[in-house]
C-alpha cells in the first residue's frame, strides 16, 4: 500500500484519540486512577499519530507540486554519505537514550512516582532496549 494512505489512517485515528481524550479528562465525572493514566497515554498516541500523519501528508502535498525538489530529496536519501551520517547520529542518540533513561527511572523510583506510571515507563525503556538487541543480532547474521 501507498505511504500517503497510512499518513491518512494515521491522522484519522490519531485525532479522534487525542480529541476524545482530552473531551474526557475535562468532562464533569473524569475519571481516576488507572484509567486517568491511560487516556492520558491515549493523548500522546493521538499526538503523535496526528503530528506524523498531517506532515506526512502535507510535505507530500508540497513535494508533488515542485518536481525540482522532489528531485533533489531523492538524491539526498539515496546519497551514501547522507546515510552513513544518519546511522552514525542515531546510534549516538540511541547509547545516550539508554543512559539517560536509566538515570531518570532511578530519579522516578527514588522520588516515590505512582507504580502504574513507573511501570508504564519501564516497559517501553525495556521495549526499546529489545527491538536494539533484536535488530543487532539480525544485522550481526546478516553481515
Amino acid at each position: 500500500m501507498k505511504p500517503q494512505f497510512f499518513r491518512l489512517v494515521a491522522l484519522a485515528v490519531g485525532l479522534p484519540l487525542l480529541i476524545g481524550s482530552i473531551y474526557l479528562l475535562k468532562a464533569e465525572n473524569a475519571p481516576e486512577g488507572a484509567i486517568r493514566t491511560v487516556l492520558y497515554v491515549c493523548i500522546a498516541i493521538g499526538c503523535a499519530l496526528s503530528g506524523s500523519g498531517l506532515s506526512g501528508w502535507l510535505g507530500n502535498r508540497i513535494v508533488r507540486s515542485n518536481p525540482a525538489v522532489q528531485k533533489q530529496l531523492d538524491i539526498e536519501k539515496q546519497d551514501e554519505r547522507n546515510q552513513m551520517i544518519a546511522n552514525r547520529a542515531k546510534a549516538k542518540a540511541f547509547d545516550l537514550y539508554v543512559c539517560v533513561f536509566s538515570v531518570l527511572l532511578w530519579a522516578l523510583a527514588l522520588m516515590g512516582t505512582e507504580l502504574p506510571a513507573l511501570l508504564l515507563l519501564l516497559a517501553a525503556h525495556f521495549f526499546v532496549l529489545g527491538v536494539g538487541l533484536y535488530y543487532r543480532f539480525k544485522y550481526d547474521r546478516e553481515l
